[in-house]
Formats: structure tokens, C-alpha cells, sequence
């Protein structure tokens, strides 16, 4: 059987036509030591995983209406 690779991603519904979105995550880009750091400083045990965050901005794939994306901290 074949393997793929996925991704992580976020879902949102669109304010203005109402249909189901998804828009990949932003890999955080960073040295192996940075991370390595960032991981023992989270309590975190050195994976090959990524550290990954939400775009800033999205757009609906099916009416191309904007929207900034917030967060739990807005």
C-alpha cells in the first residue's frame, strides 16, 4: 500500500456564502537547534514533527471573499 504525506490544516466557514474551507498551515521555518530548544523548552521530546501556525489571512475557495483570521487570543 502506498503512503502519503499530510498536512496540517485549518477549517473555517465563510461569513458571506457559507461554504466549509480548508487552508494549509504555515510551517514554521527554523535551524535544528532552534528547535530542539523551542521543543525542551515546551516540554516536548525532539521529534521530526514541525512547528506550525495559522495564516494571517484567508480566502474563500469558492466566492474569493477575505477574511483575517483570528485566533483564541483575539
Amino acid at each position: 500500500m502506498q503512503s502519503i504525506e499530510l498536512r496540517n490544516a485549518f477549517a473555517f466557514d465563510c461569513e458571506d456564502c457559507g461554504r466549509e474551507n480548508f487552508v494549509r498551515s504555515v510551517v514554521c521555518e527554523m535551524s535544528q537547534e532552534d528547535r530542539e530548544q523551542l521543543d525542551m523548552q515546551n516540554g516536548f521530546e525532539f521529534t521530526n514533527g514541525q512547528w506550525v501556525t495559522a495564516p494571517e489571512f484567508v480566502q474563500c475557495s469558492f466566492c474569493k471573499s477575505e477574511f483575517r483570521a483570528n485566533d483564541s487570543e483575539d
